[in-house]
C-alpha cells in the first residue's frame, strides 16, 4: 500500500465504489409522521389497495373482522421504507409504549395491542414481553 501511494501524483480522478458487503446502515431510522393518519377505506388505488391487503392479512391470521377488535388502530404515513411494506407498529398502552419492527410486525402488533386491549392475564403477559407495566 505504502508503495501504491508513493506512485501517486496529482492532479488526479479518483472514483470511489461502495463496498460490496450488506449495508444496513440508512435502515437504522424509521419517520412515522404522527400528523399525518390515513384511512384505509379510501385513498390512492394502487398503493392503499396494498395498504389494505397487508391489514386483511394481519386481521385474517388472528381470526378478526375490523369490526371485532377491541383495541383503536390507526394507520399512519411512514418512511422511509417501501410504501407497500409496514415499517413500524406503535403500541401504546397506560402511558407507555412499545415499537416492533420485525417483518411481521403489523400481525404482532396487532395480536398485542388486542391481548392488552382483552386484559387479564394475557394482558400481563403481553406487558411484560413488550416490556410495559400493566396496573391489574
Amino acid at each position: 500500500r505504502a508503495a501504491m501511494e508513493q506512485q501517486l501524483r496529482a492532479p488526479m480522478t479518483v472514483r470511489l465504489r461502495p463496498e460490496p458487503a450488506a449495508d444496513r446502515g440508512e435502515d437504522g431510522i424509521v419517520a412515522v409522521n404522527l400528523t399525518r393518519p390515513f384511512d384505509l377505506t379510501y385513498g390512492r388505488f394502487g398503493v392503499d389497495s396494498q395498504r389494505r391487503v397487508n391489514w386483511a392479512d394481519a386481521l385474517s391470521q388472528m381470526g378478526l373482522s375490523g369490526q371485532e377488535l377491541r383495541s383503536d388502530v390507526t394507520h399512519f404515513i411512514a418512511g422511509p421504507c417501501e410504501e407497500e411494506q409496514v415499517s413500524a407498529c406503535l403500541i401504546v398502552f397506560d402511558g407507555s409504549y412499545a415499537v416492533l419492527r420485525d417483518s411481521d410486525c403489523l400481525a404482532e402488533g396487532l395480536r398485542a395491542a388486542e391481548a392488552l386491549a382483552r386484559g387479564g392475564r394475557a394482558a400481563a403477559a403481553t406487558a411484560a414481553a413488550l416490556q410495559l407495566h400493566v396496573q391489574e
